[in-house]
């Protein structure tokens, strides 16, 4: 399948408001395409947070999928990725051919929760575009 375009994703933003806004300690939520366009965003996510956003976890994408080889996982999908701050957490996943879920969350947050909602968001994503999620989404 081809990946899905930006403006197909756009009108998506409520799946992730429905499954990952819902979730205790969770700040934003974005998709994006791979080449660093956002696609749905969360509700009161500003245009040009979600911009620079798709822009930087494009490349953070792109440095694990780079690495993958010192991890002994050479040519493998990357499931998840997540960097730790003081003040919370940011996740990025796999969200099918060509697309990122990236959520922001609070220091506290429950991150296997939060994790499992966003692979539950990325098999909704999925079959809203038609497009094949991860390997392993639920």
């Amino acid at each position: 399948m081809k990946p899905a375009s930006s403006t197909s994703l756009v009108s998506l933003g409520w799946i992730l408001d429905e499954h990952i806004m819902t979730q205790p300690g969770v700040r934003r939520a974005l998709v994006l395409t791979a080449d660093g366009l956002p696609g749905a965003v969360s509700r009161d996510l500003e245009r040009d947070l979600a911009e620079r956003t798709a822009a930087s976890v494009s490349g953070l994408q792109s440095l694990g999928r780079a690495v993958a080889e010192f991890a002994g996982c050479a040519g493998e999908q990357h499931e998840l990725l997540m960097i730790q701050y003081g003040g919370g957490s940011l996740l990025m996943m796999a969200a099918g051919e060509g697309t990122y879920l990236a959520v922001a969350t609070d220091p506290d947050a429950d991150i296997s929760i939060i994790t499992g909602e966003m692979a539950r968001a990325v098999s909704r994503l999925g079959r809203e575009l038609g497009v094949a999620p991860r390997g392993g989404a639920a």
